[in-house]
């Protein structure tokens, strides 16, 4: 696109991947999630090029320079090709360490009456009431 090319920074948000919908998008900004500059903003800012964004994500926060406009949501190598990330700081690692292994498997059973008892035993409650 042309350098002086500008996008709303819901769509843009939308269209470099950081989130699934545009609404989403929309919402995240009039949460105060994205910031340009440091100040929040509303969705319908202009976006241009070299601007750059704080985005609040769930596990992490992002500062990222804008590269380019795109022109559609294309698939992820063109949405990576639009931004640069300057600095990201983890904020959940325990959610990034259930992400990495995966929940807890599911029993294959219910519980049965010894297994009840057993599991009182390793909570430290008597096993006799």
């Amino acid at each position: 696109m042309s350098p002086d090319a500008a996008l709303r920074i819901d769509a843009w948000l939308w269209r470099a991947r950081f989130y699934k919908t545009r609404s989403g998008a929309a919402k995240a900004v009039g949460k105060g999630q994205v910031r340009v500059a440091g100040q929040r903003v509303k969705a319908s800012r202009l976006i241009r090029v070299t601007e750059a964004l704080q985005v609040d994500l769930p596990d992490r926060q992002l500062t990222i320079t804008v590269m380019d406009i795109p022109g559609r949501r294309g698939p992820a190598v063109e949405a990576l090709a639009c931004y640069r990330i300057d600095t990201a700081v983890e904020l959940n690692t325990q959610r990034r360490g259930e992400r990495a292994f995966g929940a807890a498997p599911a029993p294959l059973k219910r519980p049965d009456k010894q297994d009840r008892r057993k599991l009182r035993a390793l909570k430290g409650r008597d096993a006799a009431t």
